[in-house]
């Protein structure tokens, strides 16, 4: 039975409480987590792959944080040397990151070659792109597709790297059951990620009002990483409790 649309407000609340819980332990693995993949990726040519790698390793890292953290126990670095020490999962775990660096680049060719007319209508100077140019040749089409294989993307990797490092299950199988799993739960998943889409823009238009205040309005730009890392940790989080009640049936 699907959980109900409801189940997506109770997520909310716990990745809240686990914040709540933990803020500084909890908010330090998921700034870890952010450095590693911002370090990653910038490296030349290898730095997509070495990012993706790395991110089935990072949601093992932060979802078990949060539920130690929902556990009264303080977040550990333990479950990043417990996913490389195992060598089937550690395989596993490689296998998920692959699969999403070869499915993000078939995403941005698929972008490049429906929106390949308006693109080369953008104009280029030494200030930059042309803001206006952009603008009045969007590739509205090509993002929109791109956008809905981003999604069907997520769907299929969110929850792998918790199928493979708890329930032992292959690369293969487990994007399966992510994928319908969240198919299946797909009210309750998208009650979370509306609610997590309002407090992003309450944060942010917050953040404008007050640097308009103190008459600084390039200021939102400081508290920016603040909001980043707030809204990641309850991200991460929800991740832990969708596993916990879509694959573990415990509530």
């Amino acid at each position: 039975m699907a959980l109900p649309a409801s189940q997506g407000l109770v997520w909310f609340r716990e990745a809240l409480r686990a914040l709540k819980n933990q803020p500084v332990a909890l908010s330090g693995i998921v700034v870890f987590n952010l450095l590693m993949m911002g370090i990653l990726s910038s490296l030349p040519i290898v730095g997509l792959v070495l990012a993706s790698l790395w991110m089935p390793f990072g949601v093992v890292l932060t979802a078990e944080g949060a539920r130690d953290a929902l556990d009264g126990r303080i977040p550990r670095y333990t479950p990043l040397k417990e996913a490389w020490a195992n060598r089937t999962g550690r395989l596993g775990l490689f296998t998920v990151g692959i699969v999403s660096a070869v499915a993000m680049e078939i995403i941005s060719a698929v972008f490049a070659l429906l929106g390949r007319d308006q693109i080369a209508a953008w104009v280029i100077d030494e200030q930059g792109i042309s803001v206006e140019s952009v603008l009045a040749n969007f590739p509205t089409t090509a993002a929109l597709v791109a956008l809905l294989l981003n999604v069907l993307l997520w769907m299929a990797t969110t929850f792998p790297p918790l199928l493979i490092h708890r329930a032992g299950q292959a690369p293969m199988q487990s994007i399966f059951y992510s994928f319908f799993g969240i198919l299946k739960n797909w009210a309750s998943v998208l009650a979370f990620v509306l609610v997590l889409g309002l407090l992003t823009a309450a944060l942010s238009a917050v953040s404008v009002m007050i640097s308009i205040a103190i008459g600084m309005p390039s200021a939102w730009g400081y508290f920016t990483p603040f909001i980043v890392v707030f809204l990641t940790s309850i991200a991460q989080a929800g991740v832990w409790s969708m596993y916990r009640d879509i694959f573990q049936g415990s509530r």
